[in-house]
């Protein structure tokens, strides 16, 4: 994961330093007259990682307002297959988080580009029963605090529509994570990161 990581890193630079197009462009469509200014966007994002040793997969969305090149707004992600709490296999781990959103955008009316980001929020390490309808009932839950860096190859398919792909990895803190079975080390692994991203670009 860490060469995938490093992989998508120089492939994306190499991409953005080769073209010099201002012009907002799609991938079937290379000119157009209008320049991105101020525009939003929203829409499902997913995230393939681990925790500990057990694979997970995140589920989540997210928007923002883009002004220029960079993009602010808010996110939220919870975790959606089962796994068992570390060292108890008698309860079930449920993990979410959600905060604020800040990127960058590089050579963004470029067909394919990069875009750099960081979501930062609060969210929750819960030990407890998976129910037989499916919710999730606690029986201990912790704050945590979560930082994670992102980096994404864009394509823009149309004005409305952009599809994020890259990779991630997530720094988990916070007075919450000495309650668990859990440290840092347990989240700190590279991910991959999927996004479909909806608006109006221009």
């Amino acid at each position: 994961m860490k060469r995938l990581f490093i992989f998508l890193i120089c492939i994306l630079t190499t991409i953005s330093l080769f073209s010099q197009d201002d012009e907002f462009n799609t991938i079937f469509q290379k000119k157009e007259d209008k320049k991105l200014r101020l525009t939003g966007f929203g829409g499902p994002m997913m995230i393939f990682t681990a925790i500990g040793n057990d694979f997970v997969h995140m589920m989540g969305g997210g928007g923002g307002l883009i002004v220029g090149n960079a993009f602010f707004g808010g996110y939220g992600f919870g975790k959606t297959n089962k796994t068992f709490y570390k060292y108890n296999d008698q309860y079930s781990l449920n993990y979410g988080h959600g905060g604020f959103w800040f990127g960058y955008i590089i050579g963004q009316n470029r067909p394919v580009h990069l875009s750099l980001s960081v979501q930062t929020g609060w969210g929750n390490i819960s030990r407890g029963i998976d129910l037989d309808d499916g919710d999730f009932e606690s029986i201990e839950s912790n704050p945590v605090f979560v930082i994670t860096p992102i980096a994404e190859i864009e394509l823009n398919f149309s004005r409305f529509f952009k599809l994020g792909i890259g990779s991630s990895v997530s720094y988990v803190t916070g007075s919450g994570i000495t309650g668990t079975a859990y440290t840092t080390k347990d989240f700190f692994k590279p991910s991959i990161y999927l996004s479909f991203k909806f608006g109006w670009f221009h």
